[in-house]
Formats: structure tokens, C-alpha cells, sequence
């Protein structure tokens, strides 16, 4: 796990480190600091790649960068954020998070998925036909829906 407040990065989480193939890794890092100027993963041993802005959800920024990776590699974030340049090490200023490629699976979408369109239904968002069985904080219905509201639904 990286050492910055407001830096996040944990390898052994599918969600910052996924194999895509057998020399490809893509390394991720979230940000609460929304004043980042420049980013980048940096090898031990020689080379940075540009980490790229791939979203923002909940007050947090993602980054990503895709790095060849067909062997072991010992990696560093290096930022510019908040006004100042920072490191993002796992331990301190000598330690390097590490990605072995033999002990992580690439994810692949199932051929089923790669093409399919899927719904979801949130029921919740019909009328409430028995007040009874509501769960606390039921709304009134014909509220606005929004992330965290429910209005019976049954």
C-alpha cells in the first residue's frame, strides 16, 4: 500500500494491478488531490510512463498507466500534486512496489459478455404497493430519483 494520505495505490488489488497479457501490466493510482499536473510510474532500473486521468468518482481522481511487463519489475509513482512533487513508495524513499507477471492471471471477458448490453432494474423506483415491509428512510413516492433514495417497490 502506498505511504501518502491522499495517494492510494495497493498491488495486491486487481483494481490497481492487472495483468492484461503476458507482457502488459496496467498499473493504477487514486488521488483525493485534485490539482495533479503530471504523473508517472517510474521502473527501477530505468523508464517512466505517463500515468493517464481515466475518471473521477467520489471525490477521487484515477490514473492509469499501461507498462511492458514480461518479466518482474520494481515501480515508483512520481508526481507533480497539491503544488509539490511527491513519490508514492510503498515504504519510504528506498522501497519499490514490485509486479511479477508469473504470479498474477490477465483477466479475460468471457466471449458471452463482449458484445452483450446489460440492465439494471432498480425496483425500488416503482410504487409502493405495501408500506408495510419498507426498509428505514423510504421516500415519498414521485422523488426525484437519485443515487440513494428508495420508494418502496414492490
Amino acid at each position: 500500500m502506498s505511504t501518502d494520505s491522499c495517494m492510494r495505490h495497493e498491488p495486491h488489488l486487481r483494481r490497481y494491478v492487472n495483468k492484461l497479457d503476458a507482457r502488459h501490466v496496467a498499473l493504477k493510482l487514486q488521488s483525493s488531490c485534485d490539482e495533479i499536473k503530471s504523473a508517472g510510474v517510474v521502473l527501477r532500473g530505468g523508464g517512466e510512463h505517463r500515468l493517464q486521468h481515466i475518471g473521477h468518482a467520489h471525490g477521487q481522481e484515477y490514473f492509469r498507466a499501461i507498462v511492458p511487463a514480461a518479466h518482474r519489475i520494481e515501480y515508483a509513482f512520481r508526481l507533480h500534486a497539491c503544488g509539490i512533487d511527491r513519490w508514492i513508495r510503498p515504504a519510504g524513499p528506498d522501497s519499490w512496489f514490485a509486479y511479477d507477471p508469473a504470479t498474477h492471471e490477465a483477466f479475460e471477458t468471457p466471449a458471452w459478455g463482449r458484445d452483450a448490453v446489460f440492465y439494471q432494474i432498480f425496483p425500488e423506483r416503482f410504487c409502493n404497493g405495501d408500506p408495510a415491509n419498507d426498509p428505514k428512510g423510504v421516500k415519498r413516492w414521485g422523488t426525484k430519483p437519485a443515487l440513494r433514495n428508495f420508494m418502496g417497490g414492490d
